[in-house]
């Protein structure tokens, strides 16, 4: 509806301007007979340049009117909503005319064209996601699609994710190829560029919130995320590997995996952390379910005890120790539990169901909670 009043009133402005011509041309020709009549006893002089000014007007009257209609200049009559639009990579002067046609921020699609050729910018325009206002004029539209302003977008990252989980996010956000995304995450040659030392980057993508412009290649994003990583670890967690030990990083991060992976309640990720240490320390079976979950096939229901004979190094029921590398990419306060794990002797831990766990320092008083949780449940 708010399209249609437009081109009316472009319309009323294109006859407007007609009509104002038609008004004028008598009132030249009336100028002229008075020129005439006054030519008796004694010939007047003629006034300078009064018909040239007429038709001068005129013809700026009727200049401005079409270029109000073509949309040269923006319209005062639009309600200045706000329009999202993504030109892709590749993609023709023909295609995005169309585009911004049917989005009805244009309201000649062959002027558009023509206009883009004859300033030389119809392979300048730069691909991207824009937002134009409706009513917005058509060179300032045509001007921001060849300086590259495309709008930058916000990809919010949660913790917990994995790698694939990560490159659909970014497709669905930019335009990223997810497939690439996913291949060099796990390209030896593209890891030992970042400094790394890990047979792929689960882990090391820290979620965050990123601010990326459509189709911003997969290397750059995968840069960005695995620089912040590092920051948070250096900076702000204060962590410089010894060097002593083998893969101290890798299995710092796994670890913090572990914990983003089984807690809610990032008040309990210490917690959780103290269980996994004690485990470790008496080398005593981490049983973490997360585990297997990350190899077996997505499931709609929770795991069965069959399940959890899956061969497998990232069992943790049938292989003791860390597993062979992260889960997932984890946050800030999981990597700092894992860092600094609570003082505490817990040895078990079981979900209440709403977020928060019972924690136990034997196996007797952790089976006395699993038998009260299923209590509860059941009545």
């Amino acid at each position: 509806m708010k399209l249609q009043l437009n081109r009316i009133w472009h319309w009323l402005v294109l006859l407007g301007s007609g009509l104002a011509l038609i008004l004028i041309s008598p009132v030249v020709v009336l100028l002229k007979l008075l020129e005439k009549l006054k030519g008796y006893p004694e010939k007047p002089r003629p006034v300078p340049g009064l018909r040239p000014i007429a038709v001068g007007s005129a013809a700026l009257i009727v200049l401005v009117g079409l270029l109000f209609h073509f949309g040269f200049f923006p319209s005062f009559t639009s309600s200045g909503q706000m329009v999202p639009v993504v030109i892709s990579q590749g993609e023709s002067l023909a295609q995005i005319t169309s585009r911004l046609d049917e989005l009805g921020l244009i309201s000649s699609p062959l002027l558009f064209k023509w206009s883009a050729k004859i300033l030389n910018l119809d392979r300048k325009i730069h691909a991207g996601k824009y937002e134009f206002q409706t009513g917005q004029s058509m060179f300032s539209i045509l001007g921001r699609l060849s300086r590259g302003g495309a709008t930058a977008i916000d990809v919010t990252i949660p913790p917990g994710l994995t790698i694939k989980q990560i490159a659909k996010i970014f497709q669905d956000k930019i335009g990223a190829d997810s497939l690439c995304f996913v291949q060099l995450t796990r390209d030896q040659k593209f890891i030992h560029s970042l400094e790394l030392s890990a047979r792929n980057l689960e882990g090391y993508l820290f979620p965050e919130t990123y601010n990326f412009y459509w189709k911003t290649k997969e290397e750059e994003i995968i840069r960005t995320m695995v620089a912040q990583f590092k920051k948070i670890v250096a900076e702000e967690l204060h962590y410089p590997p010894s060097g002593i030990l083998k893969n101290e990083l890798q299995n710092l991060v796994s670890l913090a995996s572990l914990i983003e992976r089984e807690g809610s309640k990032v008040e309990e990720y210490p917690l959780i952390s103290a269980v996994f240490h004690n485990r470790l320390r008496i080398d005593m079976p981490l049983q973490c379910d997360p585990t297997v979950l990350y190899v077996l096939p997505p499931l709609n229901r929770p795991l069965l005890p069959e399940d959890l004979e899956i061969d497998s190094p990232y069992n943790t029921y049938k292989h003791y120790g860390l597993p062979p590398g992260p889960i997932c990419n984890p946050g800030k306060e999981a990597l700092e539990a894992a860092l600094v794990p609570a003082d505490v002797k817990y040895l078990y831990f079981v979900h209440r169901g709403d977020g928060t766990h019972i924690f136990s320092n034997s196996l007797e008083e952790h089976n006395r909670a699993v038998w009260r949780m299923k209590k509860n449940k059941n009545s």
